[in-house]
């Protein structure tokens, strides 16, 4: 019988095919680190790849909840675990931000014979655990602190050990263009030199805030301001002509869109966790306005070149805000700055040393 097996559990495939915020990053992190003997996702790559796959329940009922969560939904997950728990003498485990997976991995770690440590890598801002929950997981990972103290702050304390660990943006992919390269990608979209340019990035859920972005656009346009709003991720279509549509980009080209822009509006309507996508266009030169709810005040603390708001729901105070920042006398930023902060290297030894600390 070997001594430790530690596990990654994602209910996403791994490696990923999609581009993801912690998908790529935790991709990028196993290239580099052995430190999980087991990956449990739905994909299959090799043997250390075992495919489990996440169902959905098939009622909400309280009464056949947690049989469902037991029987149906983890299953693939719980009796994988169950398995390698007869070959090693005590386990770690790391959940990728899956409450369900999360809960079902909790109530079997009560039932088995050898000592489990239940990891998990949380990725929102404010993460409420019941008593019992928090008895069981040994270990949380936030994405920064204001997100630890939130939570904290709503659990009336926090039972497990937490671990802030921070976020990551590839300094390779995502970088400060030349004044040259800059003006040929302008050039390349139709965009002439004298526009500003204004860029939005999500996906198109109403909590994004895309809305508000397009409102924007359309008041700006119509003053025959000389701007021009971009927007990417967006699945769906539109008929007006205030905005440019650019669709889902793949991750390997999305740096040649963010380095056009001067300006990147964070118009989330929800409290961030992190808000990986205002650090990529950061890198990339862009100004940035984003509300000062959530994590995000602690994203950009200490970073030059933008400004936060109080209401990311008011219209007008992002008017305010864009004329605030169009006003100002920016600086350039210094490309060795921004290549060294939010970096994939800093965050991986922060990773490997929350997980493996003390086992």
């Amino acid at each position: 019988m070997s001594d430790l097996c530690t596990i990654l559990v994602s209910n996403t495939p791994l490696p990923a095919e999609k581009i993801g915020s912690w998908t790529t990053r935790i991709d990028h992190f196993n290239k580099n680190n052995s430190i999980f003997d087991f990956i449990l996702s739905p994909s299959t790559l090799d043997e250390k790849y075992v495919y489990c796959e996440k169902r959905n329940f098939i009622t909400w009922k309280p009464f056949f909840r947690k049989t469902l969560l037991r029987y149906w939904v983890a299953r693939d997950f719980l009796r994988r675990i169950k398995a390698l728990s007869k070959s090693y003498k005590s386990i770690t485990i790391v959940v990728m931000d899956d409450f369900h997976l999360l809960e079902a991995i909790a109530a079997l770690k009560n039932r088995l014979n050898i000592p489990i440590k239940l990891i998990y890598s949380f990725h929102g801002f404010e993460l409420k655990l019941s008593q019992e929950l928090q008895k069981s997981v040994d270990r949380v990972l936030f994405l920064t602190q204001l997100g630890f103290e939130q939570s904290k702050k709503k659990s009336g304390g926090f039972l497990p050990e937490a671990f802030v660990v921070g976020n990551a943006v590839d300094s390779s992919k995502f970088y400060l263009p030349n004044d040259q390269i800059k003006q040929k990608l302008r050039t390349n979209l139709g965009i002439e030199k004298e526009e500003t340019v204004f860029i939005w990035m999500a996906n198109d859920r109403p909590i994004k805030g895309l809305e508000m972005f397009r409102r924007l656009a359309e008041f700006y346009v119509k003053k025959n301001n000389p701007y021009t709003f971009l927007v990417i991720g967006n699945k769906q279509t539109y008929s007006d002509t205030y905005c440019t549509y650019l669709g889902k980009i793949p991750n390997n080209k999305l740096r040649s869109y963010l380095q056009v822009g001067d300006y990147y509006l964070f118009t989330a309507l929800t409290k961030e966790g992190f808000g990986l996508s205002l650090i990529e266009a950061y890198k990339c030169g862009n100004f940035v306005l984003a509300p000062s709810t959530g994590a995000i005040p602690e994203v950009l603390n200490n970073l030059p070149n933008h400004l936060l708001m109080d209401a990311p729901n008011d219209f007008e105070a992002w008017k305010r805000t864009i004329d605030k920042a169009v006003r100002l006398e920016h600086k350039k930023p210094n490309p060795l700055f921004i290549n060294e902060i939010w970096t994939y290297e800093a965050w991986e030894q922060i990773f490997l040393n929350a997980i493996t600390y003390n086992l």
